[in-house]
């Protein structure tokens, strides 16, 4: 538990280091943003982030409170009233008249509480600790849409470039399709089937572009820029993803550190002692009381003060304890049922990260070895067609081919690295961005 508290004191100084780094650095110049960038700027923008910090404010005010319980309590207390009529003994006290000035310093402080007291500031702790494992969840998932959607504008991007490059190709090969024709040595078939399939490569790519508008808001949005004029550039990283095979190590961190599943844990231990918590409130009480109080008819000149103690025992309630302890019963029940779903939901994630690094691995590899394939088929094409040994079809068909193996290796290549985003979501581990310049987007 210490080594969880000093790790969650380290994320939030970071976030606070970030915080104010970056709005001392607001003005700087526009730059490759590298995915640890984003994310910087995702933690000090999005909602969420802030939200999920004033809940752990929340939660370490009501630690106090319930502390607060333990404490002496100290109250002043004056009022000055006027009757209409007094008995004789009040008369006698106040010296004659009918108003009455009392003024009471009360002190109180509890002894015993039948562990009702203690066990609400145990549960209360425990609520705030799994508010701080709620923060932590929080900024690793705003960490991961902000991976996934960087991730998904880059492969949009290679797309794009792919795209553009067969619209190049194409409208090449109309020009020599045409000039052919012109000369009587290519049918004109051969130009319509040209003319239709450079439409389809530019539909193909007006759409691409499209999709990159719109990921590119996606990413804005998970950063926490709501500005759709706000200019990014992302540094292109082309880097093979990892690949593992063996998920045991992974579950063992996972299972200390997931903010989920140790969240989860806190829960159900601070429904446990909010079950005897309920058990205390049919116990006994017991507090050491202390006043002092003056009274008088126009100015208090009568002093009386008084110590002792005060014991409560609840003899007969209505069933209102006994309900309430089976309420709680039921509660901690259901939250330790909900720490082992988060346990299998743990498991889950991680096998499933590691199958799917695996997955985009092998066809990364199958991919890169298509797309060189392709590039040489559609060069041998070309260049047959070119000579008049090849026919229309055959450039045209290759070339569709190339589009779609650097197609098929772009989402091999990010989906890879969506994997292993995804792993680390799965292990819980926290997205403290290196301690480097985290500039700001920039409006244009």
């Amino acid at each position: 538990m210490a080594a969880s508290r000093a790790s969650l004191k380290l994320l939030t100084a970071v976030l606070i280091w970030h915080n104010g780094f970056a709005n001392a650095t607001a003005q700087t110049p526009p730059k490759e943003l590298n995915v640890d960038q984003c994310v910087s700027i995702a933690l000090e923008r999005n909602p969420r982030v802030v939200s999920a910090a004033q809940r752990v404010l929340e939660s370490e005010f009501r630690v106090t409170e319930k502390r607060g319980a333990k404490m002496p309590q100290l109250q002043f207390h004056t009022e000055a009233l006027k009757y209409d009529w007094l008995p004789p003994n009040k008369q006698r006290i106040l010296g004659g008249g009918s108003t009455d000035v009392y003024s009471a310093l009360n002190a109180s402080l509890l002894l015993f509480s039948s562990g009702k007291a203690e066990s609400a500031i145990d549960a209360a702790t425990a609520r705030f600790l799994a508010s701080q494992q709620y923060l932590r969840r929080t900024a690793q998932e705003v960490a991961f849409e902000v991976r996934k959607a960087y991730y998904l504008v880059l492969r949009l991007e290679a797309l794009l470039e792919a795209r553009e490059e067969a619209v190049r190709q194409m409208e090449h090969y109309l020009t020599v399709a045409r000039e052919k024709e012109e000369i009587g040595k290519a049918p004109r078939l051969d130009v319509l089937r040209a003319e239709v399939q450079l439409a389809d490569v530019e539909q193909a790519r007006l759409l691409t572009v499209n999709q990159l508008k719109i990921a590119r808001l996606e990413l804005l949005n998970a950063m926490g820029i709501q500005d759709e004029d706000v200019a990014i550039h992302l540094k292109k990283d082309d880097s093979p993803a990892p690949s593992f095979t063996d998920a045991q190590a992974f579950l063992e961190e996972a299972i200390r550190s997931n903010p989920e599943y140790l969240r989860a844990q806190l829960v159900a231990k601070a429904a446990e002692r909010e079950v005897t918590m309920a058990r205390g409130e049919g116990g006994s009480s017991l507090s050491l009381v202390a006043s002092y109080n003056k009274e008088g008819k126009d100015i208090p000149n009568i002093t009386n003060w008084y110590v002792g103690l005060s014991f409560n025992l609840p003899v007969y309630t209505g069933g209102i304890v006994r309900a309430r302890i089976a309420g709680a019963k039921a509660v901690s029940t259901q939250e330790r049922s909900a720490a082992d779903l988060a346990r299998q939901r743990v498991t889950l994630a991680v096998r499933s990260a590691v199958l799917s690094t695996q997955d985009a691995a092998g066809r990364l590899a199958a991919t890169s070895k298509s797309v060189r394939q392709a590039e040489e088929a559609l060069t041998i094409a070309r260049e047959k067609y070119t000579v008049g040994l090849g026919s229309a079809t055959e450039v045209i068909d290759t070339q569709v081919a190339l589009a779609r193996a650097r197609t098929n290796y772009a989402e091999a290549l990010y989906d890879g690295k969506v994997a292993a985003a995804t792993l680390d979501l799965a292990i819980g581990r926290d997205p403290i961005p290196a301690l480097t310049a985290a500039p700001h987007a920039t409006r244009e």
